[in-house]
């Protein structure tokens, strides 16, 4: 079901962390080892079409050798993933200032320039200055002549949506092609 699965990811991202157990249903050897959790959520395709194609997909038979089949869910996995909750963790999940880990994030720039606390949106805004230094298109900047923004009116709060996009270019014979984008 889309609760174990759930269940599995919080259990191979967080460990054992504020008395997560290891779901019933697998077994996940040397947790601690775990680096980074991939998922492939193929919507729409059932077992059949994997075991139709399974030889076509050398890629997937080498990197991923466990795989499970869940029963349809009515609702997007994804959505049904990222909307459920993160268990809250017996301990602060800031590590203590002697953790290795801890030594490690503390010279981290973003660590660096905005600190652990929570903030808001305004927070995280560049300002023209840094936008310009980082090469982000500002207008009337020259090279963006051409820029246009969506809206001059708006105004940032610490109550505005805030979404997450990452782009992608290529360098094509064209010249630089946008080739992904991901909200």
């Amino acid at each position: 079901s889309l609760i174990e699965l759930t269940e599995l990811l919080h259990f191979a991202a967080l460990g054992t962390a504020g008395g997560l157990k290891q779901p019933s249903w697998c077994h996940l050897h040397h947790q601690k080892k775990v680096k980074g959790v991939n998922v492939v959520i193929l919507e729409g395709l059932n077992q059949s079409h994997f075991y139709k194609n399974y030889l076509t997909m050398e890629h997937l038979r080498t990197n991923y050798t466990t795989r499970v089949t869940f029963t349809p869910s009515p609702i997007s996995v994804a959505s049904g993933i990222f909307s459920s909750d993160v268990p809250k963790l017996d301990r602060p999940p800031v590590p203590k200032s002697d953790d290795k880990l801890h030594k490690a994030v503390k010279h981290h720039p973003i660590i660096k320039k905005y600190g652990t606390q929570k903030r808001g949106v305004t927070a995280y805004v560049l300002t023209q200055e840094e936008m310009i230094k980082n090469h982000f298109p500002v207008k009337g900047i020259r090279g963006f002549e051409d820029f246009s923004c969506t809206k001059n009116n708006v105004r940032v709060t610490d109550d505005s949506p805030l979404y997450g996009l990452d782009c992608e270019m290529c360098l094509t014979e064209k010249g630089h092609e946008l080739t992904r984008v991901s909200l």
